[in-house]
């Protein structure tokens, strides 16, 4: 299979899990509340920060 057919391919295959994983409510929004992009200046959702391959920490 050429490069070209691979990239294709895989932007298809990652189109199609995105078009899935998306469709389930609220799936983005807990991406970015684990992560911690969403938390707030007063510290109220600190305890949903969710990092992996760390020690556990507290906030």
């Amino acid at each position: 299979m050429s490069a070209k057919k691979r990239r294709i391919l895989m932007t298809q295959w990652t189109g199609e899990a995105w078009r899935k994983l998306s469709s389930v409510k609220m799936f983005a929004k807990k991406l970015f509340m684990k992560t911690g992009c969403l938390i707030t200046a007063d510290g109220s959702d600190d305890d949903m920060i969710k990092p992996q391959g760390l020690q556990p920490y507290s906030f």
